[in-house]
């Protein structure tokens, strides 16, 4: 990540809560530790987490803008969150999703949702695949 790039870090479950507002010269090690402190279980509302990545990518300064989805793509908790895809795609972002599962309907579910936002899919098994999958989505 270079120091101008903008970030944001948006956490979701029943909820989104929004971890890291979007600003340049964020330090991927202090919301790495945000991430962690994060416990999970309960519903999915993916539909919500992908309306406030939205409002974070409103104040993007930049033109370039992507969204990566880290879920298993199981909307639990949520209206159909392919709208919400679609319109950060229209926004000119594009949805990225790290699927966290191998079951047919998760995979079919994250291959959908990043198919609507403009994006691709990639299947993320292991931690120590992260960083490959990441890069090979963003390139």
């Amino acid at each position: 990540m270079r120091p101008d790039d903008e970030l944001a870090v948006v956490a979701f479950w029943s909820t989104a809560v929004v971890l890291q507002p979007l600003s340049a010269g964020t330090r991927p090690d202090v919301v790495v530790d945000r991430l962690f402190d994060l416990r999970g279980g309960g519903t999915t509302d993916l539909d919500l987490a992908l309306r406030t990545a939205g409002q974070q990518l409103a104040r993007a300064r930049t033109a370039a803008r992507d969204v990566l989805l880290l879920s298993d793509g199981m909307p639990t908790d949520s209206a159909d969150p392919r709208p919400a895809a679609a319109a950060l795609a229209r926004s000119g972002a594009r949805l990225h999703v790290l699927g966290l599962s191998a079951e047919p309907e998760s995979v079919e579910n994250c291959t959908a949702l990043a198919a609507a936002g403009g994006g691709r899919a990639a299947a993320l098994h292991r931690p120590s695949q992260a960083p490959a999958a990441v890069r090979a989505l963003l390139d």
